[in-house]
């Protein structure tokens, strides 16, 4: 190999060499900017699909929840509240209504930490349908967990009554849905 075609090709080799640290360099870069930024998970899929269903169709219902201040005051927005011993306990239903194939019923509880939530759905002439559980915080507020009742429970799609006892051990109030009776059937 002459001189100069040897220089010629050191010449090249070098820059080939030089590209390909650059390109090396530059991906080792980009690798580590990737790995380093933290992933944004999609939990609303990927964790409790069945509980996730819910909530998401919950969001999707015609009946919001009150914001974590419980809402208006206004006598209009609220249920009435009934056999309050528990004076400075009040208790309001959210919501309730059909989502999917359930009765759904939301509740906001100021006043009270820990207790227990009795739903009960009536309608003349028919068992009362009950449901219970434990107070819970949800959203920084107090709550009765959502009730989903199916609505195979339910021996008619007619017009029932929804209302709510919340008690602990200094007593007991009841609070009814503003909009009673619910219609159970799926057509508005």
């Amino acid at each position: 190999m002459s001189k100069p075609q040897h220089k010629s090709h050191k010449k090249m080799l070098l820059t080939i060499i030089i590209v390909i640290v650059i390109l090396v360099v530059f991906g080792s870069v980009i690798w580590v900017k990737h790995k380093n930024t933290p992933a944004t998970a999609n939990t609303a899929t990927s964790s409790y699909p069945a509980e996730n269903n819910s909530n998401n169709a919950r969001k999707e219902s015609s009946s919001p929840a009150l914001t974590l201040n419980n809402g208006p005051t206004s006598s209009t927005s609220q249920n009435s509240t009934t056999n309050n011993s528990l004076s400075n306990v009040s208790l309001t239903i959210t919501r309730a209504g059909v989502v999917g194939n359930n009765l759904q019923v939301g509740t906001l509880i100021d006043g009270s930490t820990s207790g227990t939530c009795t739903l009960s759905v009536s309608q003349t002439g028919q068992t009362t349908i009950t449901a219970s559980d434990q107070e819970t915080t949800e959203n920084n507020s107090y709550v009765c967990p959502v009730f989903n009742l199916p609505l195979s429970k339910f021996p008619n799609q007619g017009s029932w009554n929804v209302s709510i006892v919340f008690s602990n051990s200094s007593g007991s109030v009841t609070s009814s849905w503003i909009d009673n009776p619910v219609s159970l059937s799926s057509t508005p």
